[in-house]
């Protein structure tokens, strides 16, 4: 789901120059609601709870 470059920035924020920063924080802030919003979706639907219950069996 993260580009090479977002999982290096959140190992290392420090490597990053402030410019590149902030476009980063944004483009993963951008990703994880696009997730959640996903997420939020699969649960109503009831796919999350198929999941969790197939792992117990």
């Amino acid at each position: 789901m993260l580009s090479q470059k977002e999982l290096e920035f959140l190992r290392s924020p420090e490597n990053f120059n402030s410019n590149y920063k902030y476009f980063l924080k944004h483009q993963i802030k951008n990703k994880v609601q696009a997730l959640q919003n996903e997420l939020e979706l699969l649960s109503d639907a009831g796919f999350l709870n198929n999941l969790s219950e197939k792992s117990e069996s």
